[in-house]
């Protein structure tokens, strides 16, 4: 019975999870918060949507510089996810599709780093 519950319903309450709004929500939160500490940036996601299939969709993302200058906005950021790993925290993509995307690159003056 145990084998069961983890093997079938176990992923399914965990899919049925994720397809819910307040979770996708929660977690765009959450993705905006580690990727504008990482990047040192001001980032913001409109929403993640996890399909079956382990693709990790970001919706309505915009990533600014340093500066507060436009960096990068995609409707949609779909990661093709090989594998996910918790104790090392890496997230292993196969195919990154950006889906009606602008990115602006400024190199600043007197700033060696892009």
């Amino acid at each position: 019975m145990l084998t069961v519950f983890v093997m079938v319903l176990l992923p399914s309450l965990l899919y049925v999870a994720l397809r819910s709004s307040g979770v996708q929500t929660w977690l765009a939160g959450k993705a905006a918060d580690y990727l504008s500490h990482e990047l040192d940036a001001r980032v913001s996601v409109g929403g993640v949507n996890v399909t079956w299939f382990m693709n990790l969709v970001l919706e309505d993302i915009t990533v600014h510089d340093q500066r507060e200058n436009p960096l990068l906005y995609a409707k949609r950021l779909v990661f093709d996810v090989n594998s996910i790993s918790f104790t090392r925290r890496t997230l292993l993509v196969n195919k990154l599709l950006f889906d009606q995307a602008s990115l602006g690159m400024v190199k600043y003056t007197g700033e060696e780093n892009l």
